[in-house]
């Protein structure tokens, strides 16, 4: 069995959360984790995986195929950007209290 981390953790429930049903096709969750590459399965450390996950998550939201979607996923592209901020901060844990930063709004989650 394998384990997932925190990150892993936490970048499954953001997009999840924001990720709407409607997105398909090129937007589409299985079209994000295919550009994305071969993950930790496939003996990509987490880490890397995830920040490559994160540059094609963010590259979606602000530049998405349907362009009926880019204001409002343009506006959710800071929650990855501070996912990442954690991550190169050394938070794999995800131990309260948390920093970040999204879209230049400073929030501390405990």
């Amino acid at each position: 069995m394998r384990t997932v981390t925190y990150p892993c953790r936490a970048v499954s429930w953001t997009v999840d959360q924001s990720w709407s049903s409607s997105a398909s096709g090129n937007d589409g969750l299985p079209a994000l984790i295919a550009r994305a590459g071969p993950g930790p399965a496939a003996g990509v450390p987490e880490q890397a995986w995830l920040e490559t996950f994160l540059d094609a998550r963010s590259d979606t939201l602000r530049h998405p195929h349907d362009a009926a979607t880019h204001t409002v996923w343009a506006d959710s592209a800071g929650r990855a950007a501070a996912l990442r901020d954690l991550m190169e901060a050394d938070e794999h844990q995800l131990d309260p209290p948390l920093h970040v930063d999204v879209s230049g709004d400073e929030h501390e989650l405990r």
